[in-house]
């Protein structure tokens, strides 16, 4: 305890430090510094990797003849912009029959195009993927073309309607590059039940949400693929759900969809409030998929999990940089490495360290709140260098 209470001061240094102005640069400096995080090298947040040949020593080091390939063919490597494939049902405006069915169809896929390249793809890189869209509870005739298409271009006979639910699938190329299919369904007033602007705000926040994890692919490499995902702990590329999706859920906020900041501060001090309350919940709830069957957290504790490792680290790091480490590690999918090489912790410590730090009676929803900085100096484009 006496050593998680000297952890909790040196947090609440950062805590106060980040509260203030400083920019993402300064703040990166002082996180690995005053955290010791000598396993990673990084380069200033926002800049941009130019020369394809700055990790060529990686190539040789990497255990995983997949992530080999990958690095010779630069899937990693961080673009100015890329290829966006946008596949949607031309019927959609006249079927739909939920909140805003007026919306201006045509306007939506030009917006989605000006957030991916104006807004996504200078912050965390741009990179090439396909996005489908149908609408699952008006399905028809047109909406099964889409299907068709995405089953066509995924190279999977077994995909429906029911597996349109976000990262999908891959497009194989012959060089073996591999293009993220983002499978998505309009929602419908179950998931609206807001004013007018809720399906236009949801959409946003879904094509946030999916971009970062289109950015985490291609930054993981086949360090965490090589036996699809490796959701569960016995699989040997184990990568937890309060990762991969706690950074992604937390993005949307960030640039401003589902309320922003109000709506980030509402979910993490929900949270906050539940594991207060309800001792029973330990680190077992936190890391594993049925936590979202799990009343009464659902998928809200992967939220401030994420803000925790932005204070343990940096916002750059746990947003954007940690995804890269994962494709630079030499050893595939050996997650309580990574997590050593960031925080000096593994999964199992780093998740009792969070759940004590929210049961703390000083920390509140406030406390695991980013600065109040644009997010382009919040974070930007993956810059780590090596991961040793």
């Amino acid at each position: 305890m006496k050593t998680y209470i000297k952890q909790t001061r040196q947090f609440s240094v950062i805590i106060r430090f980040i509260s203030g102005t400083l920019p993402a640069k300064s703040f990166l400096k002082k996180a690995v510094l005053i955290f010791g995080i000598s396993s990673a090298i990084f380069l200033p947040a926002g800049s941009l990797v130019s020369d394809e040949n700055e990790f060529e020593d990686f190539g040789a080091s990497s255990l995983d003849p997949q992530t080999k390939l990958f690095w010779e063919i630069g899937y990693n490597k961080v673009k100015a912009t890329a290829p966006i494939h946008i596949h949607f049902a031309q019927a959609l405006p006249s079927n739909y029959r939920g909140r805003d069915a007026d919306w201006d169809w045509d306007g939506w896929k030009t917006d989605t195009k000006q957030l991916l390249r104006k807004k996504l793809f200078p912050l965390i890189g741009a990179y090439e993927h396909y996005y489908f869209l149908i609408d699952y509870h008006g399905f028809d005739a047109d909406d099964h073309s889409i299907v068709a298409q995405a089953r066509i271009i995924g190279g999977d006979v077994n995909m429906t309607k029911d597996g349109f639910t976000g990262i999908s699938g891959m497009h194989i190329n012959d060089d073996g590059w591999r293009v993220p299919l983002h499978m998505s369904r309009i929602p419908d007033d179950e998931y609206c039940p807001r004013s007018e602007g809720c399906l236009r705000d949801r959409l946003t926040s879904s094509v946030i949400h999916e971009y970062h994890h289109v950015m985490m692919w291609h930054q993981m490499m086949n360090n965490y693929q090589s036996r699809n995902s490796g959701w569960t702990v016995s699989e040997p590329d184990y990568c937890p759900p309060w990762f991969g999706e706690g950074a992604a859920a937390v993005l949307p906020f960030l640039l401003g969809a589902e309320n922003g900041r109000d709506g980030l501060r509402s979910r993490i001090k929900h949270v906050l409030d539940m594991v207060k309350k309800n001792h029973s919940l330990d680190f077992e709830h936190m890391k594993d998929w049925d936590t979202w069957t799990t009343p009464p957290l659902s998928f809200d504790p992967f939220i401030p999990l994420a803000c925790y490792m932005a204070i343990r680290t940096s916002w750059q790091v746990a947003m954007v940089d940690s995804f890269r480490a994962m494709g630079l590690q030499p050893y595939p999918g050996d997650f309580d490495a990574l997590l050593l090489a960031l925080v000096g912790a593994n999964e199992h410590d780093f998740l009792n360290q969070a759940l004590a730090f929210f049961r703390l009676e000083s920390t509140s929803a406030a406390t695991l709140m980013p600065p109040e900085i644009p997010v382009v100096e919040l974070i930007g484009p993956p810059s780590i260098k090596r991961l040793r």
